[in-house]
C-alpha cells in the first residue's frame, strides 16, 4: 500500500455514526455485541499497550503491520476496531476498507473508553 491516508477527527454524542464508509459504535454498542459473538475485535495499538490491558479474544496488529497481516481476518463478519482513543483505528479502518473488508467499524474513544467505562480487560499473555 502507498500514499497517506487522511482522516479528519470529529466529535460526537455517543450515537453510531458514520465517517466515510465506516461505522462508529460506542464501548456500550460493542460490549453488546461482543456478548452475542457477532463482531470480532481488531487492537491497533503496539504490544506493550496490548499486554497492559486488551478487550478479550482482541486480535493485535500494530497499526504500522496491518497492511502486512490483513489476510487471517474473517471477513464474514464484522470488525470493530480500536486503539487507545480513536484516531489510528480511523486509519486502520480506511485500510481494512480499501484492502475489500465490509462491516468495519470504528470504537469511539478506543481502549481509553473501554476501560473508563471499567469493561473487563485481560493482561499479558500471548499476542493473538
Amino acid at each position: 500500500m502507498s500514499g497517506a491516508i487522511s482522516v479528519a477527527g470529529s466529535s460526537h454524542g455517543g450515537e453510531r455514526i458514520c465517517r466515510g464508509n465506516d461505522a462508529q459504535i460506542t464501548v456500550q454498542e460493542l460490549r453488546s455485541q461482543l456478548e452475542t459473538g457477532a463482531v470480532q475485535v481488531l487492537d491497533v495499538r503496539r504490544e506493550a499497550e496490548w499486554k497492559a490491558g486488551h478487550l478479550e479474544n482482541a486480535q493485535l496488529c500494530p497499526l504500522d503491520r496491518l497492511g502486512a497481516q490483513l489476510p487471517w481476518l474473517e471477513t464474514s463478519r464484522p470488525v470493530a476496531v480500536h486503539c487507545k482513543s480513536g484516531y489510528a483505528a480511523m486509519v486502520a479502518c480506511s485500510l481494512l476498507r480499501k484492502a475489500g473488508y465490509r462491516g468495519i467499524m470504528n470504537v469511539i474513544g478506543g481502549y481509553d473508553a473501554w476501560e473508563n467505562a471499567g469493561y473487563p480487560a485481560s493482561t499479558g499473555g500471548p499476542a493473538s
